[in-house]
């Protein structure tokens, strides 16, 4: 295989793994947009949970390997905005700085006292239905612009030496390396 800068295994390692990660958040929402809706209120919290945060993850990654914020359409910013808040203060974290409902968080814990004792619950928002359909719209425009970025890269070192079928991860060591290594399970 080709030697490639390192500096083109992180673009393509991060093009890559962002576009990955965009495809399990859509899983999720997708899960949440059923019209059954999923009944169990904390399997419900959990994949509202899961969505946010694997959308969040490809701009919140180190510096050099996160998604630069000019990759979301000026159309989506303001969602793209309200996503990462809920990721950062509802979802991730739990931060009793809300609610700022103006903002879409409610963070509130609600307790329910019985016979002296008592439970505990978290109250949060997710999206109304025009803001998912809005961020699977989103989800769709990023993964088409990660995979454009992604195959510029795959043909520029690729192109010429192709890989034999299998299965390969990124290799990110430092120098003048090739772009993939064989997979090696951990």
């Amino acid at each position: 295989m080709q030697l490639t800068p390192q500096s083109d295994r992180i673009a393509f390692w991060s093009f890559t793994s962002a576009s990955a990660t965009f495809y399990a958040a859509s899983s999720c929402l997708r899960e949440l947009r059923k019209k059954e809706g999923i009944a169990d209120s904390s399997l419900r919290y959990a994949t509202a949970c899961a969505f946010v945060v694997l959308y969040g993850r490809a701009f919140k990654q180190k510096k050099d390997v996160r998604l630069i914020e000019d990759m979301v359409p000026d159309e989506f910013r303001a969602l793209h905005k309200h996503l990462l808040t809920l990721r950062d203060k509802t979802f991730a974290h739990f931060d009793p700085d809300g609610p700022d409902p103006a903002a879409g968080v409610w963070n509130k814990a609600k307790i329910t006292a019985r016979s002296g004792g008592f439970s505990a619950a978290l109250n949060y928002f997710i999206l109304d239905e025009p803001s998912q359909q809005r961020a699977e719209e989103l989800i769709s425009e990023l993964q088409k612009k990660c995979r454009y970025h992604s195959l510029k890269i795959w043909q520029r070192h690729m192109r010429r030496q192709p890989a034999p079928d299998g299965d390969y991860e990124v290799n990110l060591d430092p120098g003048m390396k090739p772009l993939l290594r064989p997979w090696k399970p951990l």
